[in-house]
């Protein structure tokens, strides 16, 4: 697999000048020192910083089929509301990739077969209370670790490694710390300030109907909205 990360090396969006995946593939070629081989996966990561990337997307659906093509970036909704170029409509199949659920955490624990029964379980399962009470605590057991550590493949990883919830809380602290610095590539000066205020607040709003005006008295509701919509 070829990787190519445009926010790490920026000049490889240049390639993308040319919507011919031939001209493209050979300037990728001359960039990196790989060969492209058709049927293994070139992997566009970061695709956010290259928004003609995405348009040539469309062009090695159609004329480099035999080319298979993964694109990954964050925030990508907002460089689709804002692209200019032209979007591979049913080209390009759009995945999601969202935290752990707690299927996918009681799998990572080494529970597979339990995982893929409760995926399997009806709510008529459960209101007949079908479950088998010693399988139901072991369930319960484990909702209880995965409150605490969450969906973050990272800490999920953290924990089955180590076992150790301080392990785990030294990563959750870590991607918190991340996300804050992560504001000054999308704010600057009091917009920064307003992001970060929200960002902050929302644990205070867990299982609460999320308003503007609940998160500070010092700032109007459009001042946040604005800041976040920027």
């Amino acid at each position: 697999m070829l990787e190519i990360n445009f926010s790490r090396n920026p000049e490889y969006i240049k390639a993308f000048a040319s919507n011919d995946p031939t001209h493209i593939q050979t300037v990728l070629k001359l960039l990196t020192g790989e060969k492209i081989v058709p049927g293994q996966t070139l992997f566009l990561d970061e695709i956010q910083a290259a928004p003609v990337a995405l348009t040539a997307l469309r062009y090695f659906y159609e004329e480099a089929p035999d080319l298979h093509v993964l694109a990954a970036g964050s925030l990508l909704e907002f460089v689709l509301e804002e692209a200019r170029h032209s979007m591979p409509v049913g080209r390009v199949e759009y995945l999601h990739l969202g935290p752990m659920q707690f299927e996918d955490f009681v799998a990572a624990m080494g529970h597979g077969d339990l995982a893929h029964d409760l995926q399997q379980l009806s709510l008529e399962d459960i209101r007949g209370q079908r479950l088998p009470e010693a399988v139901h605590k072991k369930c319960l057991c484990l909702l209880k670790q995965f409150w605490i550590v969450g969906g973050l493949p990272e800490a999920v990883a953290a924990y089955v490694q180590s076992g150790d919830f301080a392990v785990v809380s030294r990563v959750q602290r870590s991607v918190v710390a991340t996300f804050r610095d992560d504001f000054n590539k999308y704010s600057q000066g009091s917009l920064k300030h307003r992001v970060q205020l929200v960002f902050d607040r929302l644990p205070l709003m867990v299982g609460r109907k999320f308003k503007y005006d609940h998160m500070s008295r010092e700032h109007w509701a459009a001042e946040l909205e604005a800041a976040l919509q920027q």
